[in-house]
């Protein structure tokens, strides 16, 4: 399997996988995903999910015929976002670094069932899940539209 570098770009990808992609070019750049989930949606849009344990991370597909890399769900510790490695990173200093890119609109959930603390970041489509203070896990995507391609938001 090839590496893949954990380089988070918000609205644009991870390393060299950019969203968009067809399932094919990315198995075809990183390599076989050690599990593989199916989950159709009643409106015909459907997403598949491929996770690459030894990477931590969770690859989304979504569409109704022809499925596009959308999202992303990284548990990785190496992941680095604007130049910082996030998970050594306190939930303040990821506010701070976040402004300091430009998205200013946070909004804060938390999971009383997980125990989680979510900072959401829509502009930048970009979730940080917190537990006991402790980053966890970093989502970010794009939407896709109905013709199976991104929507530039």
């Amino acid at each position: 399997m090839a590496n893949l570098e954990m380089i988070l770009y918000p609205k644009v990808g991870i390393g060299n996988l950019k969203f968009g992609m067809s399932i094919d070019e990315v198995v075809k750049t990183i390599g076989e995903a050690d599990e593989i989930e199916d989950f159709e949606d009643e409106d015909d849009f459907n997403t598949t999910l491929l996770s690459y344990n030894n990477l931590e991370i969770d690859l989304f597909f979504e569409g109704s015929q022809h499925y596009v890399f959308s999202a992303i769900g990284v548990d990785n510790c190496d992941a680095v976002l604007f130049d910082k490695k996030i998970f050594e990173m306190s939930e303040k200093d990821l506010v701070k670094l976040m402004n300091d890119n430009g998205y200013t609109e946070m909004e804060t959930n938390f999971d009383e069932e997980f125990g989680e603390k979510c900072l959401s970041f829509e502009e930048a489509l970009l979730d940080f899940y917190f537990e006991d203070n402790q980053l966890i896990s970093v989502n970010f995507g794009v939407l896709v539209g109905d013709d199976d391609s991104i929507i530039d938001c």
